[in-house]
């Protein structure tokens, strides 16, 4: 049997910094190079040869740093149990006495003692099978002439359930080991023939295979059952004990292995299930992760792309502004000796203003593309129209 540890990758690369190996192969259930490699495919360093050595000589060797600590996903060891535990089979299975069934309802379960008064005068439906009331007690579902049996064998079975402390509930159900399994008894029906009476040879007339008349009447056979049959995990278990050649008196034993047997199938299932629960959480953690660690590396991205796009456009920007003053060198060299005030001065002020406003390197002068232009709404739209 195995059970799963969860740590991290932190605290895993602490673990193999802190112990050695030979120690760790003891506790986790893996050996030297099955630790390697769980630590290899996590990109966790492992501490190289002789590392142990010289700190057991009281010497501080150099420690290789985790590398993307960022990165602290979730890692599941799976840890063969080193000791023997008892199977779920072998906590839960009584062994008992066979099981005796009173002869009188004298000193019986407090629940026999409330179905009985409760049955006593109920009705029956058309298969005479008493109808139970809507908050039953007790899951019994037999005729008036079988209730009295009914009650007795629920009492032992009650009373046997309470003496192995397990906890009863109305229903009924039976809780063991935190399995809750309902359960009841039933009365099966069998089909009874009946003859019509004499024709009245005056009236319709019907052959006889058609006149008998057919009609489900209870036959006295009770039946326990367990009711979880619809489960799937629950397939190979038995659900039902019937009156045959034992009657449902002698089985009774069988029907408690039943429960337990159930009970343990039932606890396994929930565990598995944890399991399952479990581990779908880790890899939710592990994708919520993985999922950070893209989202973070596509921002670093997105920021170094939008720095180089704009190294770039500096650039850009700075290579225009040097082909602008080339171009003014030469409209001055074309021009000769420029008088102060000139339009060609003004002019030449100004492009040098503009190869500066480009020019990243350069403090930018101001422009009138500096100014803000206000929206100016339409006068025609808000004149009134008399």
């Amino acid at each position: 049997m195995q059970t799963a540890i969860h740590m991290t990758r932190l605290e895993l690369y602490n673990l193999v910094w802190s112990t050695p190996t030979s120690q760790l192969s003891k506790t986790l259930g893996y050996s030297d190079v099955g630790i390697a490699k769980i630590c290899r495919k996590h990109k966790i360093p492992c501490p190289p040869r002789g590392y142990w050595a010289k700190k057991q000589a009281g010497q501080t060797p150099w420690q290789i740093p985790l590398p993307d600590p960022a990165n602290n996903s979730v890692i599941e060891l799976r840890v063969p149990n080193m000791n023997h535990v008892e199977t779920p089979k072998e906590q839960t299975k009584v062994d008992r006495p066979p099981i005796k069934v009173a002869e009188s309802l004298r000193s019986c379960h407090s629940f026999i003692t409330l179905v009985n008064q409760e049955l006593q005068g109920a009705e029956t439906n058309d298969n005479g099978i008493l109808v139970l009331p809507k908050e039953r007690v007790l899951d019994v579902r037999v005729s008036k002439g079988s209730l009295r049996r009914a009650l007795l064998l629920f009492d032992a079975i009650l009373k046997t359930c309470e003496a192995s402390s397990y906890t009863v509930d109305r229903g009924p159900t039976v809780t063991i080991q935190d399995a809750k399994i309902p359960f009841g008894i039933v009365e099966r029906l069998e089909t009874k023939q009946e003859q019509p009476k004499e024709h009245d040879l005056d009236g319709h007339y019907d052959f006889g295979y058609n006149r008998i008349n057919r009609k489900q009447v209870p036959s006295g056979r009770l039946e326990l059952f367990i009711d979880q049959s619809g489960m799937y995990w629950a397939h190979g278990c038995r659900f039902t004990w019937r009156d045959g050649k034992k009657p449902l008196e002698q089985r009774l034993n069988s029907f408690m292995d039943g429960l337990e047997d159930l009970a343990v199938r039932m606890r396994a299932h929930l565990e598995e299930e944890q399991r399952k629960a479990e581990q779908r959480r880790v890899e939710e953690l592990r994708r919520q992760e993985e999922a950070r660690q893209r989202a973070e590396k596509r921002a670093k991205y997105d920021a170094e792309r939008a720095r180089v796009e704009q190294l770039r456009q500096q650039a850009r920007c700075w290579k225009e502004a040097d082909d602008l003053r080339r171009f003014i060198d030469a409209v001055k060299r074309m021009h000769g000796a420029i008088e102060p005030g000139s339009e060609i001065a003004q002019w030449l002020d100004w492009a040098t203003q503009q190869a500066d406003r480009l020019d990243p390197l350069r403090p930018s002068p101001p422009s009138t593309f500096d100014e803000k232009i206000e929206e100016v709404k339409n006068e025609q739209s808000n004149r009134r129209p008399w």
